[in-house]
């Protein structure tokens, strides 16, 4: 069971990770709406779609934020991929850190979505950032299990690491997995607060939307994903520390999963 598994490794609360995508864009069309909707008649305010699609977080059971990853839709004739080619938006076809509160990671993928290519970057790159910090302690990673996760190669490589990897069971994850619960929850709300105000902001001054999720998601994650936050969804899930009891409960019965 992962309570025995938990025990035999001795994994310690800094070097407990989850891992989790969300959509970067929030569905606000209707709140903006609601909130000026003469502009909207008008059609001078809407929500335009940009080619960051998708953003990643790695948490820590302790409450720290260790990586972001944003990726965008790799499309050869869209305005930001021509943008980014004269130096404006930066965006990089392999993932690079860059100075932030936290390493911040960009990629682009045909469709903008993760990769087995591109999770397996994505977690050398925790371990590497995490060596330097834990000696011999063990990396426990709670993640969900889609196609794009699934690499047996990836997984051989991280045990030789000393880093383990826990699947969620299917179809559980937002019962289970912490980032899918306060953090997320917040970080999306913090995230549509934002992109209204901007948007309508931009409505009457007449500013570009175009980029503007580019600068705002980054923004709400660090104002969003506070330590207490994380750590809150850590327990409030029964993952870490390990509640079984309150897993259970989440479930209803064991025997389902």
């Amino acid at each position: 069971t992962i309570e025995k598994y938990v025990q035999k490794f001795n994994f310690q609360t800094p070097f407990v990770f989850n891992l989790d995508e969300t959509r970067t864009q929030p569905r606000a069309t209707s709140d903006i709406r609601m909130a000026c909707p003469e502009l909207v008649e008008a059609r001078k305010l809407w929500l335009r779609e940009t080619d960051l699609r998708t953003s990643l977080c790695v948490v820590a059971a302790d409450g720290k934020v260790w990586m972001t990853l944003y990726i965008y839709m790799n499309s050869a004739t869209s305005d930001s991929a021509r943008k980014s080619r004269s130096g404006g938006l930066p965006v990089y076809y392999n993932a690079h850190q860059t100075r932030s509160t936290w390493p911040t990671l960009y990629a682009r993928t045909k469709r903008g979505f993760m990769t087995q290519e591109l999770f397996t970057l994505v977690l050398n790159r925790l371990v590497d950032l995490v060596n330097p910090h834990r000696s011999d302690i063990p990396i426990l990673v709670f993640s969900d299990r889609p196609a794009c996760h699934d690499n047996a190669q990836m997984l051989d490589d991280l045990w030789g690491h000393d880093c383990h990897i826990v699947w969620f069971p299917h179809s559980s994850t937002q019962i289970v997995q912490p980032l899918d619960g306060e953090s997320y929850m917040k970080l999306k709300s913090g995230t549509k607060t934002k992109l209204i105000d901007r948007q309508l902001s931009c409505a009457l001054t007449g500013e570009s939307t175009r980029y503007m999720i580019a600068d705002i998601a980054p923004e709400a994650e660090r104002e969003e994903l506070t330590r207490e936050v994380v750590k809150r969804s850590f327990v409030d899930r029964g993952i870490w520390p390990f509640n079984p009891e309150k897993i259970a409960q989440k479930f209803g019965t064991h025997e389902k999963y």
